[in-house]
């Protein structure tokens, strides 16, 4: 599929071979971008309860949100909203948390994901 303004799709996935409170982190941007996490599993016990996501963007982004799905299709609105956002300026790092209290659709591994929007369109996922 070609992408809108030339722009390059770049993914980052994490795999993990735990299974309870997992995080399997698959960031999808039509553009550059990148995305870090420092923790794999979270759980109920700090400091192992958060995990730190954060993302830089090549472009400015009118609003961004971060969802996690357990099971099924990963898409801009679907899932659980653990982080969100209003503009952010290109080439600013973006931080926040995800904690084991947002995930609540119980154990298992959760596909985080980071959707941008740009000019009134989602991308990402």
């Amino acid at each position: 599929m070609a992408l809108p303004g030339g722009l390059n799709q770049r993914t980052h996935t994490q795999l993990s071979a735990y299974t309870h409170a997992t995080l399997q982190g698959t960031f999808h941007f039509w553009l550059e971008a990148v995305v870090t996490w420092n923790r794999d599993i979270i759980g109920g016990v700090s400091p192992y309860n958060v995990c730190n996501v954060q993302w830089t963007c090549s472009a400015a982004v009118d609003l961004w949100e971060c969802r996690a799905t357990l099971g099924g299709t990963p898409a801009p609105g679907v899932g659980l909203l653990v982080g969100s956002g209003n503009a952010v300026s290109a080439n600013v790092n973006t931080s926040f948390n995800v904690t084991n209290t947002q995930l609540t659709l119980g154990d298992g591994v959760y596909q985080i994901t980071v959707y941008v929007q740009l000019g009134g369109i989602w991308y990402g996922g």
